[in-house]
């Protein structure tokens, strides 16, 4: 199976009223759906769509990436301080 036949098998099994993966245009954004409904689903050591492969390894050949826990709308984390404040407005002192 081709990584595309495997993606649009993954678009016809696991697309839901809640969870439309076929609607998303981004392969991005189709490879997170795909990911969530696999884990929501627990198909995770499930034979895939009569194949030999698990969902987790249809997912790999699929996407050329590991199947993890990872969130779909994973936040980026807050920016570090740089340690170049400005400690006039952190006091409370303002020009």
């Amino acid at each position: 199976m081709t990584p595309e036949a495997i993606e649009q098998d993954f678009i016809r099994e696991l697309s839901t009223g809640d969870n439309q993966i076929g609607k998303s245009q981004q392969k991005t954004e189709r490879r997170e759906r795909v990911r969530q409904a696999i884990y929501v689903n627990s198909k995770v050591g499930h034979k895939f769509d009569g194949t030999t492969m698990t969902y987790a390894e249809a997912f790999k050949a699929a996407y050329g990436e590991r199947l993890d826990r990872r969130a779909a709308s994973r936040e980026p984390p807050p920016p570090e301080d740089d340690g170049d404040t400005d400690v006039s407005t952190e006091h409370g002192n303002r020009s």
